[in-house]
């Protein structure tokens, strides 16, 4: 279904605030007026093809919606597609009867090319930065496998030390001139289990962030099997 033009920039609007950026930060970033980008946004001023791409992209919005929102349509009798652009218009009165008619914007071959060739670069971009959290959380994972193994042989000395104290203050309790010697191994029991309670916290800690770790590492290469997916039908190996 064709959205309109006030449509397609709401749903830049949208991702601007939810980014947390105001209309002047937005604009400064892509080198535009904030006049102009506030006139964009509303739906007054339509953008070029270049600012349109260059919004986009501050945004790290998906450059198909150029083709998705925007319609790419095949004429029969061209071998490349031109694209329709439903331009805002002021309303004004019209007969019952009457139809508007819609602009129609040919892009040129340039135009088009430059289109698929920010798509590809977005494409690449983005596998690239993938690549690189996934080398990182593939780091991440091994280092907190390690600590969780680390740590539970850890807890399991600690656990047999509580046991050997433990014992130990049976034995003292049963002899009367080894108080001084009790007095301490309960101190001692209760720094080992403080200490075993805060070993057991950071391993539940240390699992939590391994489990999400992986969920991420499967996501990742999800999306890098789909990006080189998306490349290869562009006739790019990645």
């Amino acid at each position: 279904m064709q959205q309109s033009f006030e449509e397609i920039m709401t749903s830049i609007k949208e991702r601007r605030k939810s980014l947390g950026l105001t209309q002047l930060q937005l604009a400064e970033m892509c080198g535009i007026k904030q006049s102009n980008y506030s006139r964009m946004e509303s739906g007054r001023q339509m953008p070029s093809l270049e600012t349109l791409l260059n919004i986009l992209s501050h945004l790290h919005m998906d450059i198909d919606l150029v083709r998705r929102d925007y319609n790419v349509y095949k004429d029969a009798n061209d071998e490349e597609p031109f694209l329709t652009i439903e331009k805002p218009r002021r309303l004004k009165k019209t007969s019952m009867n009457s139809t508007p008619e819609k602009n129609i914007m040919p892009w040129s071959d340039f135009e088009i090319q430059e289109l698929r060739r920010a798509k590809e670069d977005a494409l690449v971009h983005e596998l690239y930065m993938n690549q690189q959290i996934e080398n990182l959380t593939a780091e991440l994972i091994e280092n907190y496998s390690y600590n969780i193994k680390t740590k539970t042989e850890v807890i399991k000395t600690r656990t047999e030390l509580i046991e050997n104290i433990t014992k130990c203050i049976e034995l003292y309790e049963m002899l009367p001139e080894e108080k001084a010697n009790l007095a301490e191994a309960k101190a001692d029991l209760s720094e080992a289990k403080a200490e075993l309670a805060e070993e057991k916290a950071d391993l539940a800690e240390a699992k939590a962030c391994l489990s999400q770790y992986l969920k991420d590492k499967a996501r990742l290469a999800e999306e890098n099997a789909d990006l080189r997916r998306q490349l290869k039908e562009m006739g790019i190996d990645a």
